[in-house]
């Protein structure tokens, strides 16, 4: 009982539509736990950062967010539900830099990983909620804003993999 208070005052949490109330106690329980994981998740992440060319850029009618932390990784991985949330500090080969792409509105409608090949970033990898391929509508300003994204000298891009099938 304590948890699913402290997920309903830390979420803010002012009422439930019918389908919500309909699912009962077990959905509550579970919708807390899986809020308590992420927290505590959030939490051992919280030291873990890297650089990034950028904070947040706007082009061709999508909003740009880099995914500056592990804690951004996770978060952004359980809103999408996708893998962006298991990408760890794995492999030195691979400069990547992971961001989160949304419409106007606000609403995240893909992740993208970018890698600094060949003195240009590229587009190597663009996935949507829970996975999905993307429609080619969505993927053509997602590959040319590789252009946009700024260099410099003291950027490191954070060396890391996406771990598939978790």
């Amino acid at each position: 009982m304590a948890m699913v208070i402290r997920w309903v005052v830390g979420k803010s949490i002012h009422g439930w539509d019918r389908a919500q109330r309909q699912r009962g106690w077990p959905w509550l329980l579970a919708s807390a736990q899986a809020w308590q994981d992420l927290e505590f998740s959030k939490l051992q992440a919280s030291q873990i950062s890297w650089s990034v060319p950028f904070s947040t850029l706007v082009w061709g009618g999508l909003t740009f967010r880099a995914l500056a932390n592990a804690s951004d990784m996770i978060v952004h991985g359980h809103e999408m539900r996708n893998c962006t949330a298991s990408c760890t500090p794995k492999s030195k080969s691979h400069n990547t830099l992971f961001v989160a792409v949304s419409k106007f509105s606000g609403k995240c409608v893909a992740t993208g990983s970018y890698r600094f090949i060949d003195g240009a970033w590229r587009l190597c990898g663009a996935k949507g909620p829970a996975n999905r391929e993307l429609s080619q509508v969505l993927l053509r300003p997602m590959y040319h804003f590789a252009e946009h994204i700024p260099f410099s000298a003291d950027f490191a891009a954070v060396p890391l993999i996406w771990e598939a099938g978790k």
